[in-house]
């Protein structure tokens, strides 16, 4: 980098998919993905996190990403980390590269599998049993050798477990990151700012949309005009040892008159010092 030329910012996002078996109709993932494919090139990531990542949707996003992109997937419904039900993180890989890589599960033994989210489902009459997992990349910048780390979950549905098990992902992010490079943690964590979860992430980490004006991140499927005024905010960018704040945004155009996926993208632009 040349003297006086400022570092060339990275977006570091989140993008929920929701699970392609779900939805028929206008919202069938045979319909949907090619507005989802539109909508992911829109957002011009860097480097991002996706959830709920079936097998079939492993198999179509490194085409909808395009070769540019380089998708690592991790289930947590596998102890070799290999299966449906995915999470993962999709990055440029002509800029960055992949320093090393881990996974793990929120839970007392965080190397080994656990089913560990119990949900209620009260259109079934019964509770539901989710893997809930994490995953972290440490990647190092191509071109000015610089090192930043990201971390990724899909939090349990329940609100007891995600605040019983929050303090994981900081031993984690301490174990996977001993050396303090900048740092984010992103993903769909199924809780709201106000909630002890956040409470306790908060300490270790900084809310990218804390102090803005940015509200919900859930949608749906729904349309309206009140989206800031919502506080159904469940997908966050927190992040740690910048220089800077980084500049937080929620994409919620509309791709032919609808959405791509039941949740808005979200990002920020950071520089990496």
């Amino acid at each position: 980098m040349s003297a006086g030329k400022s570092p060339s910012p990275v977006r570091v996002g989140s993008y929920n998919l929701r699970v392609d078996f779900l939805d028929k109709g206008e919202n069938a993932w045979s319909v949907r993905k090619d507005r989802l494919e539109k909508s992911i090139s829109d957002c011009n990531f860097d480097v991002f996190a996706v959830e709920e990542v079936t097998t079939l949707m492993q198999e179509d996003l490194p085409a909808m990403v395009g070769p540019a992109y380089k998708c690592l997937f991790f289930s947590p419904y596998g102890q070799d980390g290999v299966g449906d039900k995915a999470q993962g993180i999709i990055y440029r890989k002509s800029r960055f590269k992949v320093v090393d890589y881990h996974y793990f599960w929120p839970s007392d033994n965080p190397d080994v599998m656990t089913e560990n989210d119990r949900t209620w489902l009260p259109s079934r009459n019964k509770y539901h049993y989710y893997n809930r997992g994490g995953m972290c990349v440490m990647f190092k910048d191509c071109k000015s050798g610089k090192r930043f780390f990201v971390m990724l979950s899909h939090m349990a549905l329940d609100s007891e477990f995600n605040e019983k098990y929050a303090h994981v992902f900081e031993e984690m992010e301490r174990k996977y990151n001993p050396k303090g490079y900048p740092s984010f943690f992103v993903g769909d964590f199924n809780t709201r700012p106000g909630t002890p979860t956040s409470k306790i992430l908060r300490k270790y980490w900084t809310d990218s949309a804390m102090g803005t004006d940015e509200g919900a991140t859930y949608n749906g499927y729904k349309i309206t005009e009140n989206w800031d005024e919502s506080d159904y905010r469940i997908d966050y960018v927190y992040w740690r040892n910048l220089s800077q704040a980084p500049a937080y945004h929620c994409e919620r155009s509309l791709i032919d008159g609808k959405f791509a996926s039941d949740h808005f993208p979200i990002w920020v632009d950071a520089i990496i010092q």
